[in-house]
């Protein structure tokens, strides 16, 4: 069988099999297997044997990876691993099934279909699949959040301020809000929203479309929705139906200087309206991610700063230099006493500002507000134009940049373009190899959900060697995604390769002499899910929306987002780096997220039909351990004396066994006081009809019969006529069987209906033995802990047996929580107390759209639904009415499953 394993023995055997091949060929390699072309030592392997059909694929295999790269080892000419032969030596990575489940999760928020399972059998189709996981929503989704994670766009609090009139017709739209104190409805929020997520959207567009990679800073464009697109009157076309979700390529064509605008009404706080006389700046330098709005607002200059905010920044996200770790910053008097331009003259500081400030005088059109030359000549502070000093400015009439800071420029590449700085900076970048290695340190974390190690720069230092040596492995590996990209700039290209890597799906080792590098690089296929993973986890397997729901103006609101640092997220402020690692919050939160969620799933699958549902695929609600058989049945009868009967019929074994007959729609009209009309169960009589064709039978008010509790009372009563009447609940009697075989069981029953509330009275007869619950091996029991394996392949991504201690352990929890909520006086309650509010899609979900409609009232002036509950409470019954004890128990296995650390 072809195992995943990269160890150097392993790799230098495939090396010399595959010369081999290449010289003799594949048939005459497998000619010598089956003991042709003379082979020595006879047949080894018939054709038709699994084992000549393995090495089949292992040739196939080897074939698919000619042109692949092999990550575990960088090959020389002789076999042996220059770089990381050490570092992920005898590693073994998990099978692609693993890493096909964890990358579909990723990158589209759902598990992979048997389709692209089955697609995936090889490391190339593995390659195919990945590929189709690039695109859509989710996918867009995915690189958003990364994108945000690096740029922090995100957490700017003013994308773009409309108190200037640059952008006037929201400049203008923001006087008219100020004038009516319609502050709620004001536009300029929406656009600030988009504005934040604008460059997440651009770099998932070049992604998704396979663009040059180098486009997400040459872009001469932006994205823009809908809004953006009309207030900064962008070149996009939109249909009335698209909403703020959709983002296209845009120009903004709406931007406009001082000059060709025109006071119309003057008022105080920058409220003053204006009307357009000239024309707009033609041309608007976009330059991708350098002229994006979130990214110049997330790192803004000052007098002082003079841009180099956005050129460390610039350095650190697509060169991969950390500028602020480039040098030691000197700390003592005389090194920091010079006040001769130090930056310009002192060596202490050109150390670092000969890089810096270049890069920072390529934004010297961008100035403190964040706008295009916003006084129309320039960007340069009023300061330094005017010192308040009353010392003579350097400054000279038409200067775009500070005569005392360096000419712009990359490197020792000098920018004299003067209106498009931005554009020439980004050429001169991507044409940078450190442009393709920055790429992949910026998908790093994203991909394999961990931080990159810094270079260790003390060797005294505790765990120096493993940090170096993890650093390395880091690097080396980085220089090959680089090279992935390289080839044709395209970032599919090279996150594929990220994530066929040991990196992600590395799982373990057979040697543990690289343990402690391993440890510091976090090496492995682990990763802790973020806040936005786990709600997109949780919607995919179980279908719950936890704590979620959508307004009716299409704003969705989530505990997720409110909960996201708590839950190891950021909120691109204050908190700027993920959590790594479970704290006692997490955990406490997650407890919290499995209880409320278990039951709400266990409701969602039991409310769909079988053939439709994703976790509970084996078993109905009438799947009990004991149950021997069981029906549902609609009593035909409306009227009390209108007697019916419903029968059950089973192969039963020797032993102690009870029949019960089952009320499974009570309803009750309830005023607080009474019930106005309800709807009640007549039993007339239970008959048991022998293999041998002997009856037995039982009248219904025969104390033999025993009726279950609800709040502490029973649920049926006996009546002087022979018969019980039925509020709910149940009616059972115990039998022995001492004659094995095909029984009939029986029941005459009649109902009353309420009508207030139309259908029939629902009924289930269930057999059960009344055997040891732990020890059963009826059909049932075996379908329940099938179904628990199969929740820990679905759930956990894992496989278990169904015969395994594992799921005996699982099959013991149901048991206990199935008795507990049986033997109860409160059973019936068990699962009514489920609190499927806190899905907000439940409704939605489960309930059709005519259903929905006769609950949901829409009031005007809110943003949410209010309820009829005359008519929602008993579609609530429906799906929480658990008669059998049985959503209750696999409630119990799902707060089990989704409390797992897998």
């Amino acid at each position: 069988q072809f195992q995943r394993t990269n160890t150097a023995s392993a790799l230098n055997n495939f090396g010399a099999l595959s010369t081999y091949l290449k010289e003799k060929g594949e048939s005459f390699f497998l000619a010598k297997i089956a003991g042709g072309e003379g082979h020595a030592g006879g047949v080894q392997l018939t054709e038709s044997s699994d084992g000549y059909l393995a090495i089949q694929r292992v040739i196939a295999e080897l074939a698919d990876a000619e042109n692949q790269t092999l990550y575990a080892f960088s090959q020389t000419s002789d076999g042996v691993s220059s770089r990381q032969a050490s570092f992920l030596t005898e590693v073994t990575l998990e099978p692609r099934e693993a890493s096909l489940r964890r990358a579909a999760l990723l990158l589209q928020g759902r598990l992979p279909t048997e389709a692209e399972r089955t697609a995936a059998g090889s490391d190339a189709g593995l390659r195919k699949v990945l590929r189709s996981f690039m695109e859509g929503a989710p996918f867009r989704e995915f690189v958003v959040t990364s994108v945000n994670d690096r740029l922090l766009t995100e957490g700017t609090v003013t994308p773009l301020n409309s108190a200037f009139n640059h952008f006037v017709k929201l400049h203008n739209e923001k006087a008219r809000v100020s004038l009516t104190n319609d502050e709620e409805v004001f536009i300029g929020h929406e656009v600030e929203a988009g504005l934040k997520r604008a460059a997440g959207e651009l770099v998932a567009y070049v992604i998704e479309n396979e663009h040059p990679y180098s486009e997400i800073l040459t872009a001469n464009y932006m994205m823009m929705n809908p809004v953006v697109n009309t207030w900064l009157e962008g070149s996009a076309s939109f249909s009335v139906n698209d909403d703020a979700q959709l983002f296209k390529p845009s120009t903004i064509r709406g931007y406009y200087y001082g000059s060709a605008l025109e006071e119309v009404e003057f008022r105080e706080n920058s409220n003053s309206t204006f009307r357009v006389v000239g024309e707009p700046v033609k041309n608007f330098p976009h330059a991708g991610l350098l002229s994006d709005f979130g990214f110049i607002s997330r790192y803004p200059t000052t007098a002082t700063n003079r841009n180099r905010a956005r050129a460390r920044w610039v350095f650190y996200h697509f060169l991969g230099i950390d500028i602020e770790k480039s040098s030691q910053r000197p700390t003592d008097e005389a090194s920091l006493s010079d006040r001769n331009n130090p930056t310009m003259n002192n060596p202490n500081c050109t150390v670092c500002h000969s890089l810096l400030d270049p890069v920072a005088g390529a934004f010297q059109n961008w100035d403190e507000d964040n706008f295009y030359r916003g006084n129309e000549r320039d960007g340069l502070d009023r300061f330094y134009k005017h010192p308040q000093d009353g010392t003579r400015s350097l400054y000279q009439n038409g200067d775009l940049w500070y005569r005392d800071m360096r000419d712009p420029g990359l490197f020792d590449k000098k920018i004299t373009e003067r209106d498009n700085t931005l554009s020439v900076l980004a050429e001169l970048i991507v044409n940078e190899p450190l442009f393709k290695t920055a790429s992949a340190s910026f998908w790093w974390w994203p991909v394999f959900g961990k931080p990159l190690l810094d270079k260790p720069a003390v060797e005294a230092d505790n765990g120096y060697a493993a940090k170096l040596a993890g650093y390395r492995a880091q690097q080396d590996a980085i220089e090959d995604f680089a090279e992935s990209l390289a080839k044709n700039l395209n970032a599919k290209d090279m996150l594929i390769e990220m994530f066929m890597s040991p990196w992600f799906s590395g799982e373990s080792v057979a040697s543990y002499t690289f343990d402690s590098a391993h440890f510091e690089s976090k090496f492995g296929s682990e990763q802790l899910l973020t806040p936005e993973q786990l709600a997109r986890k949780t919607r995919a397997l179980t279908g719950v929306a936890w704590r979620t729901n959508k307004s009716l103006d299409g704003i969705v609101n989530s505990q997720y987002d409110k909960l996201s640092v708590l839950l190891g997220g950021i909120d691109s402020e204050a908190v700027t780096e993920r959590a790594i690692e479970l704290t006692p919050t997490m955990t406490s939160i997650l407890m919290t997220h499995a209880t409320e969620s278990a039951c709400i799933a266990v409701a969602r699958q039991f409310a769909t039909p079988l053939g439709e549902r994703s976790l509970f695929t084996l078993v109905e609600e009438t799947t009990l351990p004991l149950a021997v058989a069981s029906s549902s049945n609609t009593l035909p009868s409306e009227n009390q004396g209108d007697w019916k009967t419903l029968s059950l019929s089973a192969e039963v074994g020797i032993g102690p066994h009870t029949f019960s007959i089952m009320f499974s729609n009570p309803y009750c009209n309830w005023t607080g006081t009474e019930c106005l009309d309800q709807r009640k169960l007549y039993v007339d009589s239970a008959t048991v009809v022998s293999p041998s064709g002997v009856k037995k039978k039982i009248r219904g008010n025969d104390p033999r019969l025993i009726t279950s509790y609800s709040n502490g009372n029973p649920n049926c009563y006996s009546q002087g006529g022979g018969y019980s009447l039925c509020f709910g609940g149940s009616l059972s009697f115990d039998l022995t069987i001492t004659e094995p075989g095909h029984y009939t069981f029986e029941s005459m029953l009649s109902a009353e209906l309420a009508p207030s509330l139309e259908g029939y009275v629902e009924v289930q007869l269930v057999l059960k033995a009344n055997s040891g619950i732990l020890t059963a091996t009826t059909k049932n029991a075996t379908a329940i802990k099938n179904q628990i394996s199969m929740l820990f392949e679905r759930l956990h991504g894992t496989s278990v047996a169904a015969d395994s201690e594992k799921v005996m352990q699982v099959y013991e929890i149901f048991a206990a929580a199935l008795i507990a909520d049986q033997e109860s006086d409160y059973s019936v309650w068990g699962f009514e107390n489920c609190k499927l509010d806190q899905d907000g899609f439940f409704y939605e979900d489960v309930f059709t759209a005519e259903e929905v409609a006769s609950f949901a009232i829409t009031v005007p002036g809110q943003n949410h639904y209010d309820y009829d509950w005359d008519v929602l409470g008993p579609l609530r019954h429906r799906v929480t009415f658990d008669p059998l004890s049985s959503k209750y128990a696999w409630t119990a296995v799902m707060m089990y499953m989704l409390s797992h650390y897998d």
